[in-house]
């Protein structure tokens, strides 16, 4: 196949012959090693990992779980999920409460335009809190919106106005309103 390829698109025949060769497990305990001490940057010479730090993690992984150690697992485990079960339940944002935090907000500006003699000042603060309202002014927005969506009945026109409306405009068969027409003649 890639020989049918390679004439017709030379760019994405791909050309695989082997993988590399595989490093020895020395090797690669050192270059983990020396990884993980260079991400910690602070670490003193008694902390530092070595291969032999590497290479009992990697036994750990071989040897069978015993009893004690899988009852300790299980017993971490529920305590996480108990703490994940004991967390509150965030509540779900009203209208009217976001309507009070993002009014807080404006007053909250006013007070430190009015009372604060540093002009450069305020307008930082006014900026900064502004930016902090912005998510709250659009889900307060996007809340607004969703209250005001019409219902899609308001959208649909019973059969008798609709035939009232041809028959007021006179129109009976101009190409714009054979739809129309149709329409209403299948009532």
């Amino acid at each position: 196949m890639n020989a049918v390829w390679q004439k017709v698109w030379p760019e994405v025949v791909w050309d695989f012959r082997g993988f590399d060769a595989i490093p020895r497990q020395e090797d690669l305990r050192h270059e983990i090693a020396e990884l993980a001490n260079s991400a910690r940057l602070s670490a003193e010479e008694e902390d530092a990992i070595n291969v032999d730090n590497i290479a009992e993690l990697i036994q750990s992984h071989t040897d069978d779980l015993s009893a004690e150690d899988l009852v300790e697992q299980q017993q971490e485990l529920a305590a996480r999920e108990e703490v994940e079960e004991e967390s509150p339940i965030p509540k779900a944002t009203t209208l009217a409460d976001l309507m009070a935090v993002v009014q807080s907000g404006l007053d909250f500006i006013d007070v430190v335009l009015a009372r604060d003699g540093n002009a450069n000042r305020s307008f930082k603060v006014r900026t900064a809190v502004q930016a902090l309202l912005g998510p709250y002014e659009e889900s307060l927005w996007q809340k607004r919106a969703k209250g005001k969506q019409m219902n899609i009945t308001k959208f649909f026109i019973s059969s008798d106005a609709t035939s009232l409306t041809l028959a007021r405009t006179g129109c009976q068969a101009c190409q714009e309103c054979l739809p129309i027409i149709y329409l209403t003649s299948l009532t």
